[in-house]
């Protein structure tokens, strides 16, 4: 209970951009919300969902999403269209057209990672599409209702697309200088921590700087080369590298080991530092604040300290300070293992398998107010048996939290609202919500979007609220039955479990971790950049892999459970910390250096061969402050216990 209690603290709690995105969000769904039912169009839900799935935290990319939404989704319709057409009379032969259709757009969605969530919309149409017969027995109503799924659709994207571009903070100009804002002003806290003038913020870790890098990087690259930005772009770099430097100092830092000398100065710095966090806000930065802080002698203990001095003065005088920067290959539109990897077609089939198992309960009952339990079926497969049991978690979740804000409404608020301004203010709250889940981290933003998903099947009609209690009941059992027929479909058949991956990610990591130790000077910084996107990576299929049902009869590598995944994690980013302080005082050639090196990418040649033993611990013998702890966090280092049982395979195919 306390767990959760903190889990929910956590994820609940404010970040920069959320609350921004969670306003945008919601005022896309009211608008939608006022203008369907004012003009009595039907498809609420639909246009709800797609809003949640289009919104973005930035609108270059909700521009582009917006492009391939429109194509995609006019020539799927217009497919429809004609399939309806022609086999109207023959529902088998509409339902293998169907079928095959589905199947396409789940295999592109894997195939095509860049369109892998436009194809999903594809996905989500079609099997939409396939319960329109079954509500009605004219042909015209059926034309027209697929037609306003078209518009359902558009009408969302068109909407969310103008909503995010009349709000400067959705640009990524605005987004760029605020998070570098942020950035220094988090640097200047943890220096005024470790010098015992504030409450200690969350501590400056390998992960942290690798998630700054990978944000700064990839929101500079948009924003450097708008015409907002463009002109002062060198003074822009500059400051973003001197950022990016004083955060990787001060994740050498702690308050443990901070001596009374170099506390003055730690706040001088973190002063300087709070100067820079205004000038990032500014149109164009300015060096003119600053001012020239007096360095320590180096003496082992003020050494981070006079490398910070140093950059700040780089930055003051106009110097060029190095910006780290790797080039990484642009990834292809379609993956190259697309038609030769069997996971995606495999993904696919299993998703058309529990769709069909789902339309076939469906129509066999004759249950109309179980439509919803297609749906699930699709929003719930996602690449990875991880994601898949996480998500179909937090749809449950989500589904069950819905249903309880729609039944009270409907109890004790309906009946006291009887206008579209009534309707709006007591169903933006709930959007709200949504929206503020939905713009958290991976772990909780999915409930968000079933939320709010759920909310609008559940209490909102075709053209106004929901009184029947009976449809709200049906709507949710559909989710619910949707969400366990995918999620045993995806476990016990082809469970496409990510283990090995994670291990062979993992032996990755610490390759790179030995290359990066011993690199020349001027391969350090592509080499940290390369490590960072290794740390990143590692991390997110650490989380994927800890989703697994690795207890289930039917999970692959039950042996999973004994794996130090997380212990491998942590000590790594323990010797990036330690490497990145050893550099400071190594000498040239370092044999010392050399040796944590090699032992490092050994240990990664046992990890990626499980039948090898691990190779003995190298011991650092130098005269450097920080190779008792690094040759101690290297004598830690964790065995892997065998990746493979033939005993564990039980599972089908």
């Amino acid at each position: 209970m306390v767990k959760s209690l903190v889990f929910l603290r956590q994820e609940l709690k404010a970040t920069p951009g959320r609350s921004g995105y969670a306003l945008r969000l919601t005022l896309t769904c009211a608008i939608l919300i006022a203008l369907f039912m004012s003009l009595q169009m039907p498809l609420l839900s639909v246009a709800l969902i797609v809003a949640f799935y289009a919104s973005r935290s930035e609108v270059h990319t909700i521009g582009l999403l917006s492009v391939a939404f429109f194509v995609l989704i006019s020539l799927i319709i217009g497919g429809i269209v004609l399939m309806l057409k022609f086999t109207y009379d023959f529902p088998l032969l509409r339902l293998i057209i169907s079928s095959l259709l589905f199947l396409g757009a789940m295999f592109l969605m894997r195939a095509l990672d860049k369109l892998g969530l436009a194809f999903f919309i594809v996905a989500l149409a079609v099997i939409f599409a396939q319960t329109f017969p079954s509500l009605t027995g004219n042909s015209e109503i059926l034309i027209r209702m697929v037609l306003w799924l078209w518009i359902a659709i558009n009408t969302s994207v068109l909407v969310t697309l103008l909503v995010n571009a009349c709000f400067p903070g959705a640009y990524p100009t605005v987004q760029f200088r605020r998070q570098l804002a942020d950035d220094l002003g988090h640097t200047a806290a943890w220096l005024r921590a470790c010098a015992g003038e504030e409450n200690s913020p969350s501590a400056v870790s390998p992960l942290v700087l690798a998630q700054q890098f990978t944000s700064l990087q990839t929101l500079s690259e948009l924003a450097l080369n708008s015409s907002a930005m463009r002109d002062a772009k060198s003074q822009w770099q500059s400051l973003l590298a001197t950022a990016l430097h004083c955060h990787y100092l001060a994740m050498l830092l702690s308050p443990d080991n901070i001596n009374p000398q170099q506390k003055p100065q730690l706040l001088a710095i973190a002063d300087q530092l709070q100067s820079l966090a205004r000038q990032a806000e500014r149109a164009t930065p300015s060096a003119d604040s600053l001012s020239n802080l007096r360095m320590l002698t180096e003496d082992g203990q003020s050494a981070v300290t006079d490398r910070l001095i140093r950059v700040i003065a780089q930055y003051r005088q106009g110097l060029p300070i190095e910006l780290p920067e790797a080039s990484q290959p642009k990834a292809p539109l379609l993956l190259p293992d697309a038609f030769s990897n069997p996971v995606y077609p495999r993904f696919a089939l299993k998703t058309l398998l529990a769709t069909l198992i789902c339309y076939l309960f469906y129509t066999a009952t004759d249950w109309q107010g179980i439509h919803t339990i297609m749906l699930s079926c699709v929003i719930v497969a996602q690449p990875g048996l991880g994601p898949t049991m996480q998500k179909t978690g937090l749809r449950i979740a989500g589904a069950l939290l819905a249903t309880l804000l729609a039944l009270g409404l409907m109890i004790f608020v309906q009946p006291l609202v009887n206008s579209l301004a009534g309707f709006l203010v007591m169903t933006v709250p709930v959007m709200w919500l949504s929206a503020w889940l939905a713009g958290g981290s991976q772990r909780i933003a999915y409930a968000g979007i079933q939320t709010g998903f759920t909310f609008a099947l559940a209490f909102m009609d075709w053209f106004g609220p929901l009184y029947d209690l009976s449809e709200l009941r049906d709507r949710v059992l559909g989710i619910l039955l949707g969400v366990v027929v995918s999620s045993l479909v995806h476990l016990y058949l082809w469970p496409e479990s990510e283990a090995l991956k994670l291990r062979n990610q993992m032996a990755e990591l610490y390759r790179r971790l030995g290359n990066w130790l011993d690199a020349d000077q001027d391969q350090r910084e592509p080499s940290l950049v390369s490590l960072y996107r290794s740390l990143l990576e590692t991390q997110q299929l650490l989380e994927r892999v800890q989703a697994e049902p690795v207890l289930a009869f039917a999970y692959p590598y039950p042996q999973v459970k004994h794996w130090p995944m997380q212990h491998s994690v942590d000590l790594a980013q323990q010797i990036i910390r330690l490497g990145a302080g050893y550099h400071l005082y190594q000498l040239q050639p370092d044999p010392g250096l050399q040796q944590a090196a090699q032992q490092l990418r050994q240990y990664a040649d046992t990890l990626g061969q499980p039948r090898q033993e691990t190779p003995a611990v190298a011991v650092v013998s130098s005269v450097n402050p920080y190779a008792s702890s690094l040759s101690e966090a290297l004598s830690r280092l964790p065995g892997w216990t065998s990746a493979a049982h033939p005993a564990a395979r039980r599972v089908i195919g």
